[in-house]
């Protein structure tokens, strides 16, 4: 999964500030806008068949967060951390 990691953030012109995984879930933060994050989601789940990317976002006062979770099965489930 790192290089697939490696490879989708390598590739792309939209960065994290953070990009932080655990077995199959990523913490990621942003300082760019939603839209942007939507288009960076769009390329990354476009990169593999089976490895899809869902997003949580949690907006603060004065910084926008946002986590990114991946599930490295075709199940489609979404993880979440509480």
């Amino acid at each position: 999964m790192a290089n697939i990691e490696t490879k989708i953030l390598s590739q792309s012109r939209i960065k994290p500030t953070v990009w932080k995984r655990f077995i199959d879930d990523v913490f990621s933060l942003w300082d760019i806008d939603k839209q942007e994050i939507d288009l960076f989601l769009e390329q990354a789940n476009s990169f593999h068949p089976t490895i899809k990317f869902t997003v949580k976002t949690q907006t603060r006062k004065s910084h926008s967060l946002t986590q990114l979770f991946i599930k490295e099965n075709d199940s489609k489930m979404t993880l979440s951390l509480t």
